[in-house]
């Protein structure tokens, strides 16, 4: 039984599978959850003990997992997201892409494409761009993705003055034009 879903149903079908007698149950961790209450914890480590095999999506959730529960050794692995290469043949035109995403043609631009949450510190690229355009007042900021910290980050990018130097694009349905 894999379990790879929202941590709300997680524990509960930890259990299942456990009380079900599954042959194995194999865990994907995708976040490190602070909010997480101390029952959850016990509630790990106590199924942790019955997990034949953790999957990790990186190294971070990796450290974070095996300083709060008792894995053992060739138990868990950190197989990293990623996002397949699109084929050449389909290469979105840059041109249009920067029109399309509000971006003039002519300048350089450092972006970063992502689920929008504090811990993931998309307010230290805003803070790194308010720098470089000290420096080189052309350059321009991309921030494509959705969640929590979106409107924090627009007021951050308010407050810096890079209102119309950083597009906060939101989902984009097609990444690879991004």
């Amino acid at each position: 039984m894999n379990d790879n879903l929202e941590r709300a149903v997680i524990e509960i079908r930890k259990i299942a599978g456990l009380a079900a007698r599954a042959p194995a149950l194999v865990v994907t961790e995708h976040n490190i959850d602070l909010w997480r209450r101390s029952w959850h914890l016990r509630a790990d480590r106590a199924l942790a003990r019955r997990t034949c095999r953790f999957i990790f999506v990186s190294g971070e959730v990796e450290r974070f997992y095996r300083d709060r529960l008792p894995l053992r050794d060739g138990t868990f692995e950190v197989v990293h997201n990623g996002v397949a290469p699109w084929p050449r043949r389909h290469a979105p035109d840059p041109r249009a892409a920067r029109e399309r995403l509000s971006l003039p043609p002519d300048v350089p631009v450092v972006g970063v494409i992502g689920r929008l949450e504090e811990r993931k510190g998309h307010r230290y690229l805003l803070e790194a761009l308010a720098q470089v355009r000290q420096r080189n007042p052309r350059v321009a900021g991309l921030i494509v993705g959705e969640g929590r910290e979106k409107d924090a980050l627009r007021e951050q990018r308010d407050a810096l003055g890079l209102t119309e130097a950083v597009r906060i694009a939101g989902f984009w349905p097609d990444l690879a034009e991004a």
